[in-house]
């Protein structure tokens, strides 16, 4: 693995863990870009869910909510195992 992908992909968990969707979306993609693998799908897809769940309170974003959800199934069609992942994550992260 490339030093840019390991930097890009360190770089969108902690843009992701620290509430920055949108910079791990853009990092995570760039990283994909360089090289596909299998760490890297499942980040970016934890980001576009976390994404289209930050909508789901918001009528008037239903229709864009629908195309994060479509693009992070598309990577990643389990919800259940990203959310615990998300979950796991998110659980070290408050213990450091």
């Amino acid at each position: 693995m490339s030093d840019c992908v390991a930097s890009l992909r360190i770089t969108s968990i902690i843009a992701l863990t620290n509430g920055d969707v949108d910079e791990a979306i853009k990092n995570s993609r760039k990283a994909l870009e360089i090289m596909n693998y299998e760490i890297g799908e499942l980040v970016l897809a934890c980001a576009l869910y976390t994404k289209w769940a930050s909508f789901l309170n918001y009528p008037e974003k239903q229709e864009e909510a629908k195309k994060y959800f479509d693009q992070a199934w598309s990577i990643y069609p389990n919800l259940n195992e990203v959310i615990e992942i998300t979950k796991f994550i998110n659980q070290q992260m408050s213990q450091q």
